[in-house]
């Protein structure tokens, strides 16, 4: 009766963390699908018109502040204090932020609802159903030989957290903080 008890538990304990992973799963997969509407606002025309603005804003300062710096130079120049190259790097480097501050937020934005989409369907599992999850169960008790091998170590990946009640308590400690946050 202990190993029907001892097998029981390990089943009921991978149901419960699927269950768990499912949820955490959906909250990433909620948030991942918000930051996406976030990223969608950057596709609309009127954004795109404001973004241009400020686009063509910064290359009119640029103009004006090259300009400046090259007469700047000059005058330092005859003075004998000049540096030409410390004044074409600073251009250089004004060239690329310009170019570059209306481009990089939005991508680099991107990349982080992508990759936070992504990774918490990775690790949690989220999208897999319970069949397949029972099935990957299955054959890891068709792997276990003896009753010391299923005791050892980590089982099926989740071994810190040993009890339902504690995966419950997170679950709801986590809803408390979305609640919270919003």
């Amino acid at each position: 009766m202990f190993i029907w008890d001892f097998v029981a538990d390990k089943i009921l304990g991978q149901i419960v963390d699927w269950f768990y992973g499912q949820v955490v799963g959906f909250l990433g997969n909620f948030f991942a699908e918000m930051g996406n509407m976030g990223v969608e606002l950057f596709e609309m025309s009127w954004v795109q018109s404001i973004v241009l603005f400020f686009s063509y804003l910064a290359w009119a300062l640029y103009g004006t502040g090259l300009v400046v710096a090259c007469f700047e130079c000059g005058i330092e120049y005859s003075s004998g204090r000049g540096n030409i190259r410390e004044t074409a790097l600073n251009a250089i480097k004004g060239f690329m932020a310009v170019s570059l501050f209306t481009v990089v937020p939005v991508r680099l934005y991107e990349l982080s609802v992508t990759l936070q989409g992504q990774l918490t369907a990775g690790i949690t599992g989220y999208g897999a159903s319970i069949g397949d999850v029972a099935s990957d169960i299955m054959q890891e008790f068709s792997a276990v030989e003896s009753l010391t091998d299923l005791t050892s170590g980590p089982f099926l990946g989740f071994g810190s957290i040993t009890s339902g009640i504690m995966i419950l308590f997170c679950i709801i400690l986590m809803a408390y903080a979305i609640i919270k946050v919003f």
